[in-house]
């Protein structure tokens, strides 16, 4: 098993130095851990760290999500598939922080692992769980720039273990953009092993454009586009989404936008696992500007 679990790689975190470019978003570097899932009266896994959030209604917070999806059985429990507690008793979802200091001072490095060879998923091989860390402007978050003048840094350190047979992790970063009546989802697949590729395009994994009547999703390959994050190195990544975007609608993968009013609900970054396997990310600065 290729994971390295001390605090000792927490020092190895590369930060990024900003540049002129305007930051929207809030706290872009971490240096308050102020998190929560969404309200308990939806979901049953909520969580909330405290330690440091802002008070009232109108104090900015990162926004986690934890989902449960099925690629073969018909019922998993929870409501939304979202199945597990953070950090709770015999949960593979765990979120955890460490002090960091960077070039801008002290700030936080958050760790985000699932694990499923501790702690199997108890809906069977069939499943995989996905655990994000957001900027969502509907949950207190953001302000964010449209997806065609949005660009996003990450300091990262990810690992993972896939023993055998049907199993799957990877690392993935994405952005939900909206114009003519639906969500546009574009993901970049960071890191991975074994998780498939279902589209002819070298630079595409997955291109739906009727996800769902209000959903069109797009996976871009990472390496292909040129976003590289190689498990067990730190890294820093830089991605310009406006490119992004603009080579998806170029390419018929999402519907084009024809002067219509663009938004940028949500900006994040993830790690899945499927079956028996570890997805373990270690995050430092997560920076939403404009190019």
């Amino acid at each position: 098993m290729k994971l390295i679990l001390s605090t000792l790689l927490f020092l190895l975190l590369l930060s990024f130095n900003s540049s002129a470019a305007q930051t929207f978003g809030w706290d872009y570097n971490l240096t308050k851990r102020c998190a929560k899932t969404y309200d308990p009266s939806v979901t049953e896994n909520y969580y909330e760290d405290s330690q440091q959030c802002p008070k009232g209604k109108k104090a900015k917070q990162w926004t986690l999500v934890v989902e449960s999806e099925q690629t073969a059985n018909a019922s998993c429990p929870g409501p939304l598939n979202q199945s597990f507690l953070i950090n709770g008793v015999n949960s593979p979802v765990m979120l955890g922080w460490q002090k960091h200091q960077s070039n801008l001072g002290l700030n936080w490095t958050v760790n985000m692992k699932v694990d499923h060879i501790t702690y199997p998923h108890p809906c069977g091989a069939g499943y995989f769980t996905f655990f994000g860390f957001m900027d969502h402007v509907d949950h207190r978050g953001g302000p964010l720039p449209n997806p065609f003048n949005l660009s996003t840094n990450h300091a990262v350190f990810y690992d993972h273990y896939v023993p055998f047979g049907d199993n799957a992790a990877r690392l993935i970063v994405g952005v939900q953009g909206w114009w003519g009546g639906k969500t546009h989802i574009l993901e970049v697949n960071l890191a991975s092993e074994n998780w498939g590729d279902a589209h002819s395009d070298p630079r595409v994994i997955l291109a739906a454009l009727n996800w769902t009547p209000e959903v069109e999703f797009v996976t871009l390959h990472g390496p292909a586009v040129g976003i590289v994050v190689n498990p067990g190195v730190s890294s820093t990544v830089l991605i310009n989404w406006s490119v992004l975007f603009d080579l998806a609608i170029a390419n018929g993968w999402f519907s084009p936008v024809n002067g219509l009013p663009s938004v940028t609900q949500a900006a994040y970054i993830g790690v899945e696992a499927k079956g028996s396997s570890i997805a373990n990310l270690w995050h430092t600065d997560f920076r939403v500007t404009s190019p």
